[in-house]
């Protein structure tokens, strides 16, 4: 079985903005990352998937990481990038469940134990309808983050 990691959680639809714009300011460039793109996917118009690439300062787990993929570097200075990670979008009664995931081993090695990009995702929850972020694993296991 693959390793595989999933960090959702449920958004309003008139917090997507300022959601967009917090998870925006730790990706490297991507134009297709807006609102009204993650109502499309939930909406079954556009793409099923988005590929992002995030960028955080260093931590030890990151640090690892970009030693072994020298292609690591991000756009910004002193961070370390890693993607592919894929967000989708699915509405959830009047709300957008959006999902980050990855089935890559490295990636869900970052996801499970990098503290830079725990806390961040963590801080999402402040978007999320019912405050929390949750974690799913290969095994369909769930719990908050």
């Amino acid at each position: 079985m693959a390793d595989s990691l999933t960090f959702s959680l449920l958004v309003s639809p008139r917090d997507l903005d300022a959601f967009v714009a917090n998870v925006s300011s730790r990706l490297e460039p991507c134009p297709e990352f807006r609102a009204e793109t993650l109502l499309a996917v939930a909406a079954g118009h556009a793409s099923t998937e988005l590929e992002l690439t995030f960028r955080f300062p260093p931590d030890a787990t990151l640090e690892a990481f970009a030693a072994e993929h020298p292609d690591a570097a991000g756009t910004t200075a002193g961070q370390i990038a890693f993607g592919a990670l894929f967000a989708t979008a699915h509405f959830r009664g009047d709300d957008v469940e959006v999902a980050f995931f990855t089935t890559s081993r490295a990636l869900t090695a970052i996801l499970r134990e990098s503290a830079q990009v725990r806390a961040f995702f963590r801080a999402l929850g402040r978007f999320s309808t019912d405050g929390r972020v949750l974690v799913t694993d290969e095994q369909n296991d769930s719990s908050p983050l």
